[in-house]
C-alpha cells in the first residue's frame, strides 16, 4: 500500500535541505456539436464514408451510414461522445463530431448500440468497429489488473483531445523547441496542461496491468486509483477539469505509458540527473518548457507576478486547485515553447528524476498553498518519497 502523507507540511524542510539546488537553478460538448482539433492537419481532401470534406488525403473507408442522420450538432446523439455499447436512437444513425483538423465519428450497429467508426487518420476504418482501440499500459511480466475507476464526463476541454490509437481523452500536447545536439534538433512535446482527474479517471476505466511485482521501483503498487486518503482534491462543480491529485510516481509514470506519452524526463529518453539535471534546460524536458529554454525564471518572465498562477498570492480564499488552462496569464509564451499552462502553481508535477537507490523522486513547480515567490519559480522543487501521495500532487506528461 501507498504511504498517504500532504505536501503542505514540507515546505520548510523543502526550503532548508534543497536551496542550494535550487538557488543555483534561479541564477543560471453536448450531442454531436463540434469539438476541439488536434495537433496535426490532415492536409486538403480527405472524405468520410461520404462525409463532407474536412481536409487531408486519407479516406476514412466504408459507409458508416445506413440512412441515418449525419450532422454535426445532431440532437438525436446521446450527451457528451458516445461510447462503444451506448444505446443509440435508431440503427443506422451515424454521429460525427468534425472540425477542419479531425473527424471522431461514432455508427449505430444493428442492434443498436453505438459503435466506434474513426478518429483521426491513425485509425482507417471500413465502417466497423475499430481494432485499434487498446486498453492502454505496459503489460510486464506477473502483476495483476488494476480496479478501474469512473470514466470521467468527457472530453470537453479546449485542451485537450481523443487519442487517435487508444481512444481516451488526453492532454493536448505543445512542441518544445529542443538543444542542439550532434544528433540534431532534440524536439519534443509537453502536455498543455497537467493530467486531469476526468483523463486519469478514463484511463483507470481501461483496466490497465499493473507493474510487475519484481520491479524495483514499483512493484508495491497494488491500485492505480487515487489514493483518498482524508482530503481528495476538488469535488465541486467541473471537477474532470481540475488536476488528478492522491497519485504517486509510479502512477504518474504508468499512466503516461499508457496514453502513449512519458512522464517528462530526460531530453532525448530516459531519467534526468537527480543533483543537477532537473535545472538544466539542456536535460530536463519540464525544465525547459518551464523556463523557456532557459531564458525565464518563472514561465510567464522573470519577474514574479502573484496573480499570474494559482499560487498562495493568488486570490484563491479557499486554497485549492484551478480548472488546467484556466488562467490566462500563467502560460509560456516565447516563440518555440508558447502555449502551456499551469507549470508554477495549482499542483507539483512528479518528474522522472530519481535517485539511484529509487527512494526519492524530483516534484517541481509549487501548488496552489506553497508560500514564497521561490517556490514557483522553474528551477524549484524537491525530492520525496517514489510512494508519496498528496492533494496538491499532480503530474503531466511529455513525449517520448
Amino acid at each position: 500500500m501507498k504511504s498517504a502523507g500532504s505536501l503542505c507540511i514540507l515546505s520548510s524542510r523543502i526550503v532548508q535541505n534543497h536551496s542550494y539546488f535550487f538557488l543555483f537553478a534561479i541564477l543560471a460538448s453536448p450531442g454531436c456539436g463540434a469539438r476541439s482539433g488536434l495537433e496535426e492537419s490532415l492536409g486538403s481532401s480527405n472524405t468520410a464514408g461520404g462525409l463532407p470534406a474536412i481536409g487531408g488525403s486519407t479516406a476514412y473507408g466504408g459507409s458508416p451510414s445506413a440512412g441515418g442522420s449525419t450532422n454535426a450538432g445532431a440532437t438525436t446523439c446521446p450527451p457528451g461522445i458516445p461510447q462503444a455499447g451506448d444505446p443509440c436512437p435508431s440503427a443506422g444513425l451515424y454521429c460525427k463530431y468534425d472540425n477542419t483538423l479531425c473527424l471522431i465519428a461514432y455508427q449505430c450497429s444493428a442492434s443498436g448500440e453505438f459503435e466506434w467508426a474513426g478518429n483521426c487518420p491513425a485509425v482507417v476504418g471500413t465502417g466497423g468497429r475499430s481494432t485499434s482501440n487498446s486498453t492502454g499500459g505496459a503489460q510486464p511480466t506477473g502483476g495483476t489488473t488494476s480496479n478501474g475507476g469512473s470514466a470521467g464526463s468527457g472530453c470537453t476541454g479546449s485542451l485537450e483531445m481523443i487519442s487517435a490509437d487508444k481512444g481516451l481523452c488526453v492532454a493536448k500536447m505543445v512542441s518544445i523547441a529542443g538543444p542542439a545536439s550532434d544528433a540534431g534538433n532534440l524536439d519534443y512535446k509537453i502536455d498543455a496542461t497537467e493530467v486531469t482527474k476526468g483523463q486519469y479517471d478514463a484511463w483507470l476505466s481501461s483496466k490497465p496491468a499493473l507493474p510487475a511485482s519484481t520491479d524495483m521501483r514499483c512493484g508495491h503498487v497494488t491500485s492505480y486509483a487515487e489514493q483518498n486518503t482524508g482530503y481528495i482534491g476538488y469535488t465541486g462543480a467541473d471537477a474532470d477539469h481540475h488536476p488528478v491529485v492522491d497519485v504517486d510516481w509510479c502512477d504518474a509514470y504508468e499512466y503516461c505509458i499508457g496514453v502513449d506519452k512519458r512522464l517528462c524526463g530526460a531530453i532525448g529518453g530516459g531519467t534526468v540527473e537527480y543533483s543537477w539535471g532537473s535545472a538544466d534546460a539542456n536535460q530536463s524536458q519540464w525544465y525547459r518548457a518551464c523556463s523557456s529554454g532557459g531564458m525565464n525564471i518563472y514561465p510567464y518572465g522573470n519577474t514574479y507576478q502573484g496573480g499570474a498562477c494559482d499560487g498562495i498570492d493568488y486570490g484563491n480564499v479557499t486554497k485549492q486547485t484551478v480548472a488546467v488552462g484556466s488562467l490566462a496569464n500563467c502560460v509560456t509564451s516565447i516563440t518555440g515553447y508558447a502555449g502551456v499552462y499551469d507549470l508554477s502553481g495549482n499542483v507539483w508535477e512528479w518528474e522522472d528524476s530519481c535517485t539511484g537507490q529509487s527512494t526519492s523522486c524530483r516534484i517541481r513547480g509549487g501548488c496552489f498553498w506553497y508560500v514564497g515567490s521561490v517556490g514557483y519559480t522553474c528551477g524549484y522543487g524537491d525530492g520525496v518519497d517514489v510512494r508519496n501521495v498528496a492533494n496538491d500532487l499532480g503530474f503531466r506528461c511529455c513525449s517520448r
